[in-house]
């Protein structure tokens, strides 16, 4: 049985003081953020959260909460890259999502999705 396009694949689970982000059963990312906020940001995006995990169906989306998520942990204060995160384009989003998705694959892990990250915060001149 195929499954529908409506069905979310991408899932971020959320536990005390970080997050997984999985997208069928591969890991995309794990991060230290604040859950509370990256659930209020997810509900600022029209999502489900139901404290053990935000269900997330649109890609794009789902690339906007792992570049908030990778670059969150970085900056003192939330509220330009919550802005950033909501007003950025799909193709912006894409690119850096994807990037640090690759760098997570290579095994970097934590160091490497941090240069990312921090790519991304000098770019948008949130530092």
């Amino acid at each position: 049985m195929q499954r529908k396009a409506s069905q979310a694949a991408f899932k971020i689970r959320l536990y005390k003081k970080s997050v997984a982000f999985t997208w069928l059963s591969t890991c995309d990312l794990k991060a230290k953020v604040d859950v509370e906020e990256l659930t209020r940001l997810a509900r600022k995006l029209g999502l489900n959260a139901d404290g053990t995990s935000i269900t997330v169906d649109s890609l794009d989306l789902y690339n906007r909460l792992i570049v908030y998520a990778a670059a969150r942990p970085l900056l003192k204060d939330a509220t330009e890259l919550m802005w950033l995160v909501q007003n950025m384009n799909s193709w912006e989003a894409s690119y850096w999502a994807s990037t640090i998705r690759e760098v997570w694959w290579a095994g970097e892990e934590q160091r490497g999705v941090s240069r990312v990250a921090r790519a991304f915060i000098t770019l948008f001149g949130l530092m």
